[in-house]
Order: structure tokens, then C-alpha cells, then sequence
């Protein structure tokens, strides 16, 4: 294959990395291949995918389920902070750290479902009404309109919220 051809392969597989990356396993022959892909040993071969598709790859590595990927994964981290431009004049010293407990440092050990009661809202129907109330009431000094106004907009943008804004429009057919 010419070198050219395998340029505009590897410019085109570069789309499909995050992809194969979750394949990346230490026990298979696709996952070697796909470590060796992230290999940090520089090399002017042109058959390489480029460093920032390296760095890339190997962050996203450090998000597998597999520890012993996540622990690949760390060393190549670790040499990619420890050979950066200028690292040597920033503290601490990558290279002197204690890393080896790292590699769970993106894994949360406690998953939590997103259904758990995160989707409530804090704000209630008659509290927005008496805010929009306070906004609308012609007695009200102009300095507490303002800060109703605030309020008002702060309760419109939570998303969980689940109050419709045109719920006030015709403020006359909620009041008691």
C-alpha cells in the first residue's frame, strides 16, 4: 500500500477511534492492536496515527471498565505529562509522583441512576405565582419588581421545572 493510500485510511479510520477504542482490551488480539495504535514511542513512519490522536485515545482508555487498560492507559498518560514542553519546570514533578492508584481516578465506584430523583424541581407552582404576583402588582416599589423579575427568570430556566411560562400570561385566571 502507498504511502499516500494509507494516509487517507488512517485520516479516515481516525473518524471511527473513539469507536474501536472501546474495543481496547489486553487479553484480545483486536484490543493489543488497538493499544499499540496508542503507542507513545515516537516514529517518523507516516503510517501512525498523529500524537494528538495518541493523547486522545489514550484519555478515552482511561474511561474503560478493564483495569488493566486503565493501568496501559495510565503509563502512557504519565508519559505524555512527563514529556511535555517544559514539564520539568512545573510542580509537582509528574515523574516523581506516586501514580499507582491513578487509574481509578475517572471510575466512579458507585454508580447512580439518573432517575433518582434528580428530575424534581425545587421550585413549587404557587411560590412562581406569588413572584409573578409581586412583578405584576402596581404598588410594589420598582427596586422589588426588579428583583421578582430575577426570580422569576431563575425559576423559568430550571429545566425541571415543568412550569410553562404561558401558565401566567393571564394572570387574572389563577389569582384566588
Amino acid at each position: 500500500m502507498s504511502p499516500a493510500l494509507w494516509q487517507l485510511m488512517l485520516k479516515e479510520l481516525a473518524r471511527a477511534l473513539p469507536i474501536l477504542q472501546s474495543y481496547a482490551s489486553v487479553n484480545t488480539v483486536l484490543g493489543t492492536s488497538i493499544l499499540a495504535m496508542l503507542e507513545t514511542k515516537p516514529s517518523t513512519s507516516p503510517s501512525e496515527i498523529t500524537r494528538g490522536e495518541k493523547l486522545r485515545g489514550t484519555l478515552r482508555c482511561m474511561l474503560s471498565t478493564d483495569l488493566k487498560v486503565r493501568s496501559e492507559a495510565l503509563k502512557r498518560l504519565s508519559w505524555y505529562l512527563s514529556n511535555e514542553e517544559g514539564g520539568v519546570r512545573r510542580l509537582p514533578i509528574f515523574s516523581e509522583l506516586n501514580v499507582t492508584d491513578l487509574a481509578n481516578l475517572l471510575i466512579v465506584n458507585t454508580p447512580r441512576s439518573v432517575d433518582n430523583d434528580l428530575g424534581r424541581s425545587v421550585f413549587q407552582v404557587d411560590v412562581l405565582r406569588k413572584v409573578y404576583e409581586i412583578f405584576t402588582s402596581l404598588s410594589v416599589d420598582p427596586g422589588v419588581k426588579k428583583s421578582a423579575v430575577d426570580q422569576f427568570a431563575i425559576i423559568l430556566q430550571e429545566r425541571h421545572a415543568g412550569i410553562p411560562p404561558w401558565l401566567f400570561i393571564h394572570s387574572e385566571k389563577h389569582r384566588s
